[in-house]
């Protein structure tokens, strides 16, 4: 992966983690490691995913020591200092997020896992994909 801080020229894969931080039996992770074209890693603590009643603040921290747990790996895998991030993180919603990575470098393909949810998931995952058809992705 690409170090948050290198975010510059040429296109770029974004494996969006959603719920999955995983680095094991990631397709998504592999298909990008895969394609040889530099990629980001991003996570999203989206405002309406966060409000839905179904989150609970013990998810929040699962999913935050997953992340930390994945950067670390990632840092010894690639062999960055502490300072270095691989994983973009943003408290956005989804597709304003997509839009200010696609401004820094353009995104060539969006991958992730598909998730089950609820009806709030999968208003932004249709929001997502609306987004995405015009910016060519």
């Amino acid at each position: 992966p690409i170090s948050a801080t290198a975010l510059c020229s040429g296109v770029m894969d974004v494996v969006w983690l959603k719920r999955d931080v995983r680095l094991h039996d990631h397709l998504p992770l592999a298909m990008a490691a895969a394609s040889g074209r530099p990629f980001a890693l991003l996570f999203l603590y989206e405002p309406d995913q966060l409000s839905h009643e179904s989150v609970h603040g013990s998810h929040i921290a699962f999913v935050n020591e997953g992340l930390e747990e994945l950067e670390e790996r990632l840092r010894k895998f690639a062999g960055g200092g502490e300072a270095e991030r691989f994983i973009v993180t943003a408290c956005l919603e989804a597709t304003e997020a997509l839009a200010a990575l696609h401004a820094r470098r353009p995104i060539a393909r969006l991958l992730s896992h598909q998730e089950t949810g609820h009806g709030v998931s999968f208003a932004r995952d249709r929001r997502g994909a609306k987004w995405c058809r015009p910016n060519g992705f």
